[in-house]
């Protein structure tokens, strides 16, 4: 069973892409008001790069919860 099959079984909805980048995550919770997401470190580190005036088009308040896996996230990334 997957993350997506428990998801699926508490009946979230879920928002698939079929190509990933960080602009595009942002615009993705700010659309669907996404709440937990789950990635790997090397997305974090794309996401924080983003300049600020883009960071700041999105809102992103109603994420709550970040998951990190497939790698140890180093901790500057995870403290941000």
């Amino acid at each position: 069973m997957s993350i997506n099959d428990i998801g699926l079984h508490f009946g979230h909805a879920l928002v698939m892409v079929e190509k990933w980048d960080a602009q595009g995550m942002l615009a993705a919770i700010d659309r669907y008001k996404v709440t937990t997401s789950h990635m790997v470190p090397t997305q974090f580190a794309r996401l924080l790069k983003l300049p600020d005036e883009i960071k700041a088009r999105c809102a992103v308040s109603s994420t709550r919860h970040m998951i990190h896996a497939a790698a140890p996230c180093p901790p500057d990334i995870s403290a941000q």
